[in-house]
């Protein structure tokens, strides 16, 4: 359980310009050793975290999915290495990273701050963020951002 009303965190914000950087960190729930992904026949699955090898990131804006990459771009050489195409795609994430099995978190870019230059990784994240700055009449929107397994 995470979010303002819950007192794990004091840096939880409730309000950002949008002329300032954004970042928010996430962490897989490794603490517990495994990780619950839900009930499959009534019965719990569970996988280790290195059984995880993507992690997804989901934003909701005013509890609405933000839905990008409906056609996310395919693998350069899985033909080649898999013998048939693949991508790296959490369906209905705005964006996708690769992990391995040391991965327990990560800081994640929405709007970079001025002198911020390692944001690649991050640009499909920011691109959203940004789309959602520029609709026109919207001065403040609720945003909510999830990390998917």
């Amino acid at each position: 359980q995470c979010g303002p009303e819950f007192a794990s965190s004091n840096r939880w914000t409730t309000a950002v310009d949008a002329a300032e950087g954004l970042y928010f960190c996430a962490a897989l729930p490794t603490h517990a050793g495994l990780v619950c992904l839900g009930s499959f026949y009534d019965q719990p699955e569970f996988v280790k975290p290195e059984e995880i090898g993507l992690v997804g990131v989901a934003m909701y804006h005013d509890g609405k999915l933000v839905s990008r990459n409906e056609s996310p771009p395919l693998m350069k050489d899985a033909v080649r290495d898999l013998q048939h195409e693949a991508c790296l795609f959490v369906p209905g994430c705005v964006a996708t990273y690769e992990i391995d099995h040391k991965y327990v978190g990560a800081v994640f870019c929405l709007a970079p701050q001025e002198d911020d230059y390692e944001i690649a990784d991050d640009m499909p994240l920011i691109e959203a963020y940004h789309q959602l700055l520029r609709q026109p009449g919207v001065e403040s929107f609720e945003l909510e951002i999830d990390l998917v397994l």
